[in-house]
């Protein structure tokens, strides 16, 4: 292109189409890829509120419910509105996040753009964001619809405090606020926003006001970040997703986030071998950090954030250094949520901080030596190709969980949540001997890993290992007495031996544990029945029919007990469990 392109009035809107294409060269494939066996079945196949579709009672559930350890209300009303769309068709789902990854590199590109005034660097950061391998986690995964969604909506708020800033009036500022919000309540990955938006004012906005009155601006915003991170912590402490310090001392939380840091920095750089779990250092299945590992990351981190400040004047490099670190505070582990040492869908706002530092840094290169523009240029394009390239081979990977799971293993050979995963593939696909195999693997990796111990035990069962299946039933249980399918399960299996005083026991704690789940009051009911309770199987198998209506098993139990049949023929006690469980 000739260098007065970019003056060009219609120069914004084919760069912003080129990088649509862009998107859809590289992870269009999506399209054709199944849901994956890691959260879409909370998120999507094995949810009825979602797979109910748009309607009062599930839009009411999506503002009210923690369920999968955070409240984003905006997240599962764009899977339900996915499920208007497409039905249960993976691909649709899959499509949704490539188009709305497509609709963020065109906002970050004209925000920067109208911010800097810089056309080409902003180009080029929007680029890295748009084909980096990193990417293909946030978007050929239908469960992380929420980092996309959510980054759409910061983005947006970040165009709109670039207007803001422009000419201040209530409205501009109300529309950033609006769009701060919404972002959060797709992600709560948005909390460091205000403080984003403060360096923002200092580069490239180049704001006159005092710090104090742009500090003082910023309250609403903080009170709105502040307010959902309240609410975040509120639930994943619930949900249970928080580890406690006796589980993560903070100095093991410490340790891995300072580390982190830079193997987040060293993944920006070296684009193949991506994992979709990074066994964390301090859990089961990792090795711990040594001393002097630590101090060398801590060391190289202060080095490169006194470099970034003693470049303040220039703004692109501190600020870019800024939002890198600031920006995966959230996320870095210091509050940990989950069980992984990092993971690349955290990355997909923070790196946007080193894309900015690269491409002004070869602006300026360019802007000092106009003789080098043309290998910039050059350079620029060669470093997009082959990222774009990681990229597609990166998104083939994320085809369908045993794909995934396979590759994610050799980078991650110990990870017990990797190993639980392809076990249970391989045991949806009748491969039964390889996923007892998978499953004990997982099991000698981590031996409380409850849900392995409860698949394994379903498929000891099915194949008359009774014993082998009561044993690690009860060693699910013991690992976490919150799971209430171990329960369901033990119930089932002790209602089947005649043990019925047993089996109500554990029935009855799955029930206070999942009361809603009308299969697990099912065979309670059945237990009751066939132990000489009629009343009280009656009472469940109402209650059955009030959260299932026209349940075919419960009305013919009801039907058989008004007959006065205690002991069905065939249904005697409960039917065992499906043998799948949720993982983490």
């Amino acid at each position: 292109m000739p260098s007065s392109f970019a003056e060009r009035r219609e120069a914004p809107w084919v760069v912003s189409a080129l990088l649509a294409v862009a998107v859809l060269i590289v992870f269009g494939q999506a399209g054709s890829f199944e849901f994956i066996n890691l959260d879409d079945k909370q998120y999507v196949t094995q949810n009825a509120q979602v797979l109910s579709g748009l309607n009062a009672e599930s839009i009411g559930w999506a503002f009210t419910t923690g369920h999968a350890g955070n409240w984003h209300p905006l997240t599962w009303l764009s899977h339900m509105l996915d499920v208007e769309l497409w039905g249960e068709n993976a691909g649709g789902h899959h499509l949704t996040n490539v188009m709305l990854h497509a609709l963020n590199a065109i906002v970050l590109f004209l925000a920067l753009r109208g911010m800097t005034g810089r056309f080409w660097a902003s180009a080029f950061v929007a680029a890295l964001f748009a084909v980096h391998p990193m990417r293909a986690e946030s978007v050929a995964w239908v469960s992380e619809r929420k980092d996309v969604l959510c980054a759409f909506f910061g983005l947006c708020c970040i165009a709109a405090w670039g207007w803001y800033a422009r000419r201040p009036g209530p409205l501009r500022y109300g529309v950033a606020a609006l769009m701060l919000a919404l972002g959060l309540m797709s992600k709560p990955m948005l909390v460091t926003w205000p403080f984003l938006l403060l360096l923002l004012d200092y580069w490239p906005l180049r704001r006159k006001d005092s710090w104090t009155k742009l500090a003082l601006e910023k309250l609403p915003l903080l009170g709105i970040a502040a307010g959902s991170s309240v609410i975040t912590f509120i639930v994943q402490r619930g949900g249970g997703a928080v580890a406690e310090t006796a589980v993560l001392p903070l100095g093991e939380r410490l340790a891995n986030a300072i580390t982190a840091y830079l193997r987040y920095i060293g993944s920006s750089v070296t684009p193949g071998g991506r994992s979709v779990y990074y066994t964390h250092p301090y859990l089961p299945g990792g090795t711990p950090l040594s001393a002097w590992m630590v101090l060398a990351a801590a060391f190289l981190l202060l080095v490169a954030t006194w470099l970034a400040w003693r470049s303040r004047n220039k703004g692109y490099p501190w600020v870019g250094w800024c939002w890198f670190v600031g920006t995966l505070v959230p996320v870095i582990g210091i509050v940990q949520v989950g069980i992984q040492a990092m993971a690349d869908r955290y990355s997909y706002l923070p790196l946007i901080g080193l894309y900015i530092v690269a491409a002004f840094g070869f602006a300026e290169d360019a802007d000092r030596k106009p003789t080098h523009r043309k290998a910039i240029a050059a350079v620029s394009v060669l470093i997009l190709l082959v990222f774009a390239g990681f990229a597609l081979r990166q998104t083939a990977r994320w085809r369908n969980s045993e794909t995934l799971m396979t590759h994610s293993l050799t980078i991650s050979p110990t990870n017990p949540v990797l190993n639980y995963s392809l076990a249970e593939v391989r045991a949806d696909r009748g491969r039964i001997d390889e996923a007892i195999d998978g499953y004990r693997k997982t099991l000698e990796i981590d031996p409380g890993y409850a849900e392995a111990h409860n698949n394994l035990a379903n498929l000891l069962r099915d194949r008359g290992d009774f014993a082998g299946a009561e044993g690690h039933f009860r060693s699910a249980i013991e690992a976490d007495p919150a799971l209430a399918e171990a329960h369901n399960n033990l119930g089932t299996l002790m209602a089947q031996a005649r043990r019925f005083d047993e089996a109500l026991r554990y029935l009855r704690r799955a029930v206070d544990l999942e009361p809603d789940d009308h299969e697990t009051r099912f065979n309670l009911g059945l237990t009751l029945m066939v132990s000489g309770d009629p009343a009280g199987a009656q009472a469940e198998f109402q209650r059955v029919l009030d959260l299932q209506p026209g349940y075919p098993r419960a009305l013919a139990a009801l039907e058989r007990l008004r007959g006065g049949t205690a002991d069905p023929n065939g249904d005697a006690t409960p039917a065992p469990g499906s043998g799948e469980s949720q993982g983490p």
